[in-house]
């Protein structure tokens, strides 16, 4: 039985749904997930509002993180022109 490479060691990136859970994501991970660029990624980093650790010349963030940032970047947009309203 072979162990499988893990996703990223080929320099291809993966969705998440796509992988087992894993609790640390790299930077580029995050990236590609979230739609955003490197530039917005790490002022979201020094804002604080994304939470991340180093592991040795790593920088990684925990799934739990980055689900609660995904989660305030929801919550924080406000509706599209034009949205539906349930509120009449």
């Amino acid at each position: 039985m072979s162990i499988p490479k893990p996703p990223f060691s080929s320099g291809k990136i993966i969705k998440l749904s796509q992988t087992t859970p894993r609790a640390m994501l790299s930077i580029a991970e995050v990236k590609y997930n979230s739609n955003l660029s490197h530039t917005k990624i790490y002022d979201e980093i020094r804002s604080g509002r994304l939470k991340t650790m180093k592991c040795g010349r790593r920088r990684l963030v925990a799934q739990e993180q980055f689900v609660e940032w995904q989660n305030a970047l929801i919550q924080a947009t406000p509706n599209a022109e034009g949205a539906h309203n349930d509120q009449q």
